[in-house]
């Protein structure tokens, strides 16, 4: 979202010996983030432990057969398709050893010239000597319908293929299969997913996945317009994956109107009170995240939330600087399930008991990991992921938020909103616990820590309002910024575009220093490097941002394919905002 990119409570401290301890036994053990849960209809515990060690219990024998699943076409040539045993009462996974081939013809003109570019075709065709293959639909009914039963043993192909599937996409992708699995499973979701990666042919390995609820396109790849089917490929080159064809449902081709990805949340958020740990930011981040939820449907038991999603593969960031959960609760204090794995893009929370359509619940998280990203000639520290360093359900929630964070006394923090509260932490030494509130809305919050000065202005807007101004900047001694020039220029946007899109959203506007080659515009708060020499670019630069105020987070994107919106609309504000700087010469009052 930058010019080059698109109640308060006492934070739950772990030492971080805990955390290395906790995270190391994590990682050395081969079994799941899992709490037991007692007393409850479905042992979740034994599900999950099924998907993830499928033992093959039946065999059929298949030539010649075609089978679809939406818009993709298989035809499995000659071969034997082996079925897992059934979890919850149906089979769930299967993989084939044999030939066969496959097709997918794009929809419409982008998806195809995406095929074309990236793999000189006019379709997705190649064959294949081998599928895995994971599901909740009817997948397995209509294959066994459609096959011969064979008795055949397993092979060590066959078991390296099987175990090889979910390690595999949650470090590539960072999707957790078996626990997509499992919340489609226990909120009874129907249509269910179905995921076949294939390999063996001319295309290597590739993976196709139709998710009827858009949950992984949504918290995996970032495709949140409806998007239900993906087909992709991982790219080692680029320690990511090519998308080779995303496409809606065909009864939302045939309807003319696809629902977009977030009609598909469980829950709608209300409100997040999130407290921050940072007395040793280099070493943790730790988190506890109070997320007040309604329920969206009836019988809902398990609740997917996406955090630290875009770390990358590279270097094992995602892996090794993800927050790992600790510990969850409902409002009542009950220890509630959760599943999460390492190299996964968030985690899912099971309830303790279903709740309907229109229930609230409160679910409160404590995560810990090393997320922060330090500059050392500034001494700041920045989360890894702007955008998602917190725990969210389905794309871009807005709610109010309250944000605390405990801190060392040498330091100052920001982040979205105002300051309500700054005092001397009880029982401990030289920190501090500052508290902010965002009552309004909002969809993105950020955060940073630092040794700051602040330094303050005031805007007189058009309507007489005095709207209260700050720019946290670096020491003297540490960098050289010309605060006074960028707080006039702050004063200048913030004012121009009060009068040109209407009164500005919010009870006062801040800029913090951000020692990157980019900013960003948060409501509130705007990250901007060290922007203070008097030329276009920086005047065009610090509108844009400013600009953000309106475009991007009072009117905010509902999906990837409007966001473009808001980055066109801030770059024309910036154009806007210098031609008439350049017709007033600099005079102060623009």
């Amino acid at each position: 979202m930058g010019a080059s990119v698109p109640t308060s409570s006492t934070p739950h401290q772990f030492s971080y010996l805990q955390f290395a301890s906790i995270l190391l036994s994590f990682f050395l053990s081969t079994s799941y983030a899992l709490e037991a849960v007692s007393n409850t209809e479905t042992d979740v515990t034994t599900l999950y432990q099924q998907l993830q060690t499928q033992n093959f219990t039946k065999s059929v024998f298949l030539e010649n057969v075609p089978f679809a699943r939406d818009r993709v076409r298989i035809n499995f040539g000659s071969g034997m398709m082996y079925f897992g045993e059934p979890v919850a009462g149906k089979i769930r996974s299967a993989v084939f050893l044999g030939s066969g081939s496959i097709q997918a013809s794009p929809p419409e003109g982008f998806e195809k010239d995406n095929v074309r570019r990236l793999l000189k075709a006019e379709e997705i065709s190649s064959d294949f000597k081998t599928i895995v293959l994971r599901f909740t639909d009817d997948t397995a009914d209509k294959l066994m319908g459609l096959g011969h039963l064979q008795q055949s043993s397993v092979s060590d192909q066959l078991k390296h293929l099987s175990q090889d599937l979910c390690p595999r996409l949650l470090k590539e992708t960072g999707m957790n299969v078996s626990a997509r699995q499992i919340v489609s499973i226990i909120n009874h979701e129907d249509p269910g997913i179905f995921l076949a990666q294939f390999d063996g042919g001319r295309r290597g390995r590739f993976t196709y996945l139709f998710d009827p609820q858009s949950r992984i396109p949504v918290n995996s790849f970032g495709i949140n317009a409806g998007e239900k089917g993906l087909i992709f490929a991982y790219d080692e080159n680029i320690f990511a994956n090519d998308v080779w064809l995303a496409f809606y449902a065909r009864e939302d081709y045939d309807k003319g109107q696809a629902p977009y990805s977030d009609s598909y949340n469980l829950v709608d958020t209300s409100h997040y009170a999130l407290s921050l740990g940072l007395i040793e930011p280099k070493k943790a981040l730790d988190l506890t995240a109070r997320i007040d939820l309604v329920s969206r449907m009836d019988a809902l038991r398990a609740i997917p939330f996406s955090v630290g999603e875009s770390l990358s593969i590279y270097d094992d960031e995602r892996r090794k600087r993800q927050l790992y959960l600790l510990n969850a609760h409902d409002q009542d204090g009950n220890a509630l399930a959760f599943l999460q794995e390492p190299w996964e893009g968030g985690f899912t929370v099971i309830l303790a008991k279903p709740i309907n359509a229109g229930e609230r619940i409160t679910i409160a998280v404590d995560l810990s990991g090393d997320l922060m990203r330090q500059v050392e000639s500034t001494d700041s520290f920045y989360p890894r992921s702007t955008t998602n360093w917190y725990p969210r359900h389905g794309p871009l929630p807005r709610c109010p938020f309250d944000i605390s964070i405990l801190h060392r006394k040498k330091d100052h923090v920001v982040t979205v909103g105002t300051v309500v509260k700054e005092e001397s932490a009880p029982d401990q030494k030289d920190a501090v616990l500052t508290q902010f509130r965002m009552e309004k809305p909002i969809g993105l919050a950020t955060f940073a820590i630092g040794p700051y000065e602040i330094h303050k202005d005031i805007a007189k807007q058009k309507d007489g309002t005095q709207l209260p101004l700050e720019f946290y900047s670096m020491p003297g001694g540490r960098m050289a910024i010309k605060e006074d020039f960028i707080l006039a220029e702050m004063n200048n946007s913030v004012r121009f575009f009060s009068n040109t899109f209407g009164q500005y959203p919010y009870p006062l506007f801040r800029g913090v220093f951000h020692p990157f080659r980019f900013g960003q515009g948060f409501p509130t708060t705007i990250m901007i490097p060290a922007a203070d020499s008097s030329n276009k670019r920086t005047f065009s630069f610090i509108a844009h941002e400013t600009s953000h105020q309106w475009w991007g987070d009072m009117v905010l994107w509902r999906s990837y394919h409007d966001q473009w919106l808001s980055e066109g609309f801030a770059e024309y504000s910036g154009m806007l905002y210098v031609q008439l700087r350049d017709k007033t010469s600099g005079e102060k009052d623009l």
